[in-house]
């Protein structure tokens, strides 16, 4: 009789236990694969938002404007240095987060 008591205890305190941190840790891991999969789909959507936008304002040919504003030797120096395209990326950057953030779960991670 002793036995049967504790092995309906050793059950509850072992084996329904283990389940709960088992269940517990897969919620967790789908939890959080979702979240990512998620910001990724919201991250692509609104990269492609901001350069629709981008391409709408006509901010490419405004800086093509600028850019033959600067004289020659100046230019060289940019160019070299690879200013253009860090200005283009530091404006893209700042277009895809304008759009994430009217997008449902793209400012997960604020």
């Amino acid at each position: 009789m002793f036995e049967a008591l504790q092995f309906i205890a050793d059950w509850f305190n072992e084996t329904i236990y283990q389940f709960v941190v088992d269940a517990t840790a897969f919620y967790v891991q789908m939890a959080t694969i979702w979240t990512v999969k998620t910001a990724v789909a919201a991250m692509s959507f609104a990269w492609d938002v901001a350069k629709s936008l981008i391409e709408q304002i006509g901010l490419s040919d405004y800086m093509a404007s600028v850019w033959s504003a600067i004289p020659g030797q100046y230019q060289s120096w940019l160019a070299y240095l690879n200013i253009p395209d860090g200005v283009a990326n530091i404006i893209t950057a700042g277009a895809t987060r304008i759009a994430l953030r009217f997008v449902p779960g793209g400012g997960i991670w604020r």
